[in-house]
């Protein structure tokens, strides 16, 4: 299953604040052909706070809310006002029409104990997709590594030589350049020892190595255009021009065929792709 298609997420958070909860927000994604831009609109929400009144976790269950239309901050305002409208005086027909109105069924579950080793690596409150869970539980791990054990001083904020932790980030906003990366990893893992999964530093640098074998390069490709949610010409030019390259590595089974091939165009080299800075773009600035 791509990433954009996994309706799966995991959500982590630290706090107990009894009125923090899941906001919901359907979206729909349209493009203007006489503008030539992509657009998207509300159609309509739900919350579902995460704690009961008396402090306690919610229940993991199915879970069936109603969908509201206008803002977060507007309440009693139906997504179709019409069909109230058109409700008559009958009782019956009243029921029958306030279950017209559109729902959200989505069910809570409790994490496997793999998961809640792996959410226990990340941030401590982060939202994201369910299949990126492994991927973003080793570059938590490998950053730990380079930033706290690796180091001499690590109260030093030096640049960190790692052309991985430099681009990992910027992969997980390309859904299409994650999908290569989870397939490349599900085919390593089916020929990986079961005594070398039960190394856990062996299994960190494999997935490093995964990881700059896979999808590195594509990254870097002099053709790839800016990915674009809900562009679909965007995204066939990628699929098209990453599809060409992972087959052109995967027949000569090294990544050498592509970076070494006249066939294929990569962006001029920059140092900055090789050294992580721990005050990065993608950090937390207070």
């Amino acid at each position: 299953m791509s990433s954009i298609d996994c309706g799966e997420v995991f959500i982590r958070t630290n706090t107990s604040e009894g009125n923090i909860g899941i906001l919901f927000e359907l979206d729909l994604v349209y493009k203007r052909t006489s503008a030539d831009k992509i657009s998207e609109f509300s159609c309509g929400w739900t919350h579902l706070p995460i704690f009961n009144e008396d402090g306690t976790p919610i229940a993991n269950k199915n879970y069936d809310l109603a969908v509201s239309g206008g803002t977060p901050y507007e309440k009693g305002v139906e997504v179709d006002p019409s069909i109230s409208r058109r409700a008559s005086s009958n009782p019956l027909r009243s029921l029958m029409s306030k279950n017209k109105q559109p729902r959200l069924v989505f069910k809570l579950a409790v994490p496997t104990k793999e998961q809640k080793d792996q959410l226990d690596t990340l941030p401590d409150i982060l939202v994201g997709s369910l299949c990126y869970l492994p991927s973003m539980s080793y570059y938590r791990q490998l950053t730990a590594d380079a930033m706290l054990r690796d180091r001499l001083n690590m109260q030093s904020t030096e640049l960190i030589h790692s052309p991985f932790l430099v681009t990992f980030p910027a992969i997980t906003e390309q859904p299409d350049l994650m999908d290569v990366l989870r397939s490349a990893w599900a085919e390593r893992l089916k020929v990986s020892k079961r005594a070398d999964k039960r190394d856990a530093e062996h299994m960190k640098e494999i997935f490093r190595q995964v990881f700059l074998e896979s999808v590195y390069s594509l990254h870097h490709l002099a053709g790839l255009p800016p990915y674009k949610f809900g562009d679909s010409e965007v995204e066939q030019t990628r699929l098209t021009e990453i599809s060409q390259v992972t087959k052109l590595n995967k027949s000569s089974k090294t990544v050498l065929a592509s970076l070494l091939s006249t066939d294929v165009s990569h962006k001029p080299f920059d140092v900055s792709e090789l050294s992580f800075d721990v005050l990065g773009p993608f950090c937390i600035s207070k």
